[in-house]
């Protein structure tokens, strides 16, 4: 009894302690390194303002003893709150909470993306918005087990930048036999889609400047790629047999490439015309310009050939 009598009296004699530290004692979790959470709570106790600037913080024997942790892990906690700009020792007075700290105001309001809309809110037609049938989705997860069933050690590496060796050979073939398109799968690239085929084409055949032509109306997502890539865009209007090159020629007959979705246009959906067709390369030939063709929808047909 008489030793807490005279440890009461000396606290109540000092100026410097704090009248009840008690209420501010921090609360730490049950797991991890006990210097790191005693540092995050008297850090946090500083930060919100529960511990004013200029306040004396309990010895490291008295908190160690509070909260039954080895002094070891106190000192090494006000070691770090000093060394972060936390709190301040001063020789043979103890250690403070430092005269500038920084605040955590109120916490920053979260970001939310806009809604998007519901796929059965779609209407048909939406760009950008693909169906499948129950048939095509039913073989699509039986392929995809097959083949994660017993993946081969390319599937956990970084694949040919061009894309699968394997599918580019298909579409080879595939293209020469039903479009008489002559190539091999080295000419071949596979994208992400289409804005990004348009993409790395636009940047790797133009310059920031240079006039294009395209088809007025057409597509819009071409169009935020050239503006984006800096490209003068010249529209030429379409008519029934596609796009007019006789006004292309007319409007910028030095144009550096053209944009055509000659198959199908996009959004009137008429087809070039062999007559434009052989205007539009007889054209690109003698201006030594770029024609970038977008194959749109040339599959969805109901009668005729490709």
């Amino acid at each position: 009894m008489a030793l807490v009598r005279n440890r009461s009296n000396l606290t109540a004699c000092s100026p410097t302690n704090l009248p009840d530290w008690s209420a501010l004692i921090p609360v730490l979790p049950a797991e991890g390194a006990r210097r790191v959470a005693l540092y995050a709570a008297l850090r946090r106790l500083i930060e919100t303002g529960a511990l004013p600037p200029g306040s004396k913080l309990p010895t490291t024997r008295d908190l160690a003893a509070r909260l039954g942790l080895a002094r070891g892990a106190a000192v090494a906690a006000f070691e770090m709150l000093v060394a972060d700009g936390f709190a301040v020792a001063r020789t043979g007075a103890g250690t403070y909470v430092a005269a500038e700290v920084p605040r955590l105001g109120a916490p920053p309001a979260p970001v939310t993306a806009p809604p998007r809309p519901k796929a059965a809110s779609v209407l048909p037609g939406t760009l950008g918005v693909a169906t499948a049938d129950d048939c095509t989705m039913l073989q699509f997860r039986s392929l995809l087990h097959r083949h994660l069933a017993r993946p081969e050690a390319a599937h956990f590496s970084y694949g040919d930048p061009q894309g699968n060796a394997g599918l580019r050979a298909e579409i080879a073939a595939y293209l020469r036999s039903a479009r008489g398109v002559r190539c091999e799968a080295g000419q071949i690239l596979l994208t992400s889609g289409t804005q990004q085929a348009l993409d790395l084409v636009t940047r790797a055949t133009l310059a920031p400047g240079d006039p294009v032509w395209i088809e007025d109306p057409g597509y819009p997502g071409a169009r935020a790629v050239m503006e984006g890539a800096g490209l003068r865009l010249v529209g030429v209007p379409v008519d029934a047999e596609g796009l007019e090159v006789a006004l292309g020629e007319q409007r910028s007959p030095g144009a550096r490439a053209a944009y055509v979705t000659p198959s199908h246009q996009f959004p009137l959906g008429v087809t070039l015309s062999m007559r434009r067709r052989l205007a539009l390369i007889d054209w690109a030939r003698r201006a030594g310009a770029w024609i970038l063709e977008d194959d749109y929808d040339s599959e969805f047909r109901h009668a005729g050939p490709p």
